[in-house]
């Protein structure tokens, strides 16, 4: 049976418009939908930090391993922050092999954050035993609440079938049906900023990967 834990990483020194918290709350709203299809641990705030995390996988992989992970905060190739310019990694290429291989092996590990997901990084998770790596190459960035409402449901739809081991193909076909349909919005809509909310959706989207390991 799978098991979800969910590492929210607020950033309180950006706007809840255009930082992580206000998509925090939309993942916060689709708890319940995750709850649905396993047992769900969430760490945020305080909670969030480095230390705890490791402690939260190690226990639980005595008790109920941690078959999913998703994390979602503030990045760059290969690193994931505690917080944004902070310098503290809650997951990354530098770590030790043994402590990498520690907090993805036997796990599907999801990174919602801005360009955390290279190529090399993603062969990196798989290497050191994650069963998946998903997540972005650019920026899931939102300007408004329309692009923000849209990230969290595909955020939702991602985790959802990870845990529900829905096939990579089917995930991105999903993902090339929200990028058609935002395309589609676009050409309706005249409002320069609904356009610019769309474009940066579709960017979004289209950076999205799911890399598998090979068994």
């Amino acid at each position: 049976m799978a098991a979800l834990l969910c590492v929210d990483v607020i950033d309180e020194g950006m706007g809840a418009l255009n930082g992580t918290e206000g998509l925090i709350r939309e993942r916060r709203l689709n708890r319940d939908r995750f709850r649905e299809i396993c047992p769900v641990s969430v760490l945020t705030g305080e909670q969030a930090r480095p230390g705890v995390v490791v402690e939260t996988l190690a226990r639980a992989s005595e008790e109920r391993p941690i078959t999913v992970l998703a994390y979602l905060g503030h990045g760059r190739p290969g690193v994931l922050y505690y917080r944004h310019r902070d310098g503290r990694e809650l997951l990354s290429r530098h770590f030790a092999p043994a402590d990498l291989e520690a907090a993805v092996s036997g796990r599907s590990v999801y990174l919602f954050a801005c360009r955390t997901l290279s190529p090399e990084f993603a062969e990196t998770l798989l290497r050191h035993g994650a069963h998946r790596a998903a997540g972005f190459s650019m920026s899931p960035a939102y300007s408004d609440m329309n692009g923000r409402r849209r990230l969290g449901n595909f955020d939702a739809y991602v985790i959802r079938a990870l845990c529900r081991e829905v096939s990579a193909a089917e995930i991105l076909q999903f993902r090339d049906e929200r990028v058609a349909v935002a395309a589609a919005d676009r050409e309706r809509h005249r409002s320069v900023r609904f356009r610019r909310s769309m474009d940066e959706l579709m960017c979004a989207l289209n950076s999205f990967h799911i890399h598998e390991r090979e068994e």
